[in-house]
């Protein structure tokens, strides 16, 4: 599931992410960020990117990141971003990476969180 609230300032990828064409699948939320940039004034000072996940395969997990640098730009347009990586309990695997994820986007530490789901 993704949702995309530039009102709310809230974005939401959940679930399972293994499309067969992850190219076709990210493309429009991708152009949605993109939608976003280009029109900063209709999006709320304060963003929250949630990853909640059960499953992604790495062809996702490199997708998440390509997002992840553009969503980071608009830190640069005074928006607040706060990120949030959803593991699953003693998967320390999970927690990895999302601590990875945030590294190669060189996200700051302040502006993410890493939150262990109860089953």
């Amino acid at each position: 599931m993704v949702v995309l609230d530039p009102n709310t300032g809230h974005m939401l990828f959940e679930g399972n992410c293994n499309p067969e064409n992850v190219i076709d699948f990210m493309q429009p939320v991708e152009r949605w960020i993109d939608d976003c940039l280009n029109n900063i004034g209709y999006i709320a000072d304060e963003l929250v990117v949630d990853f909640r996940f059960r499953y992604y395969n790495t062809a996702s997990y490199k997708y998440f990141l390509r997002l992840l640098k553009k969503i980071k730009t608009l830190i640069d347009a005074n928006k607040r971003i706060t990120f949030l990586w959803y593991y699953e309990n003693d998967d320390e695997d999970g927690k990895e990476a999302g601590e990875d994820l945030f590294e190669l986007a060189e996200i700051p530490d302040d502006d993410f969180e890493l939150i262990e789901m109860e089953d």
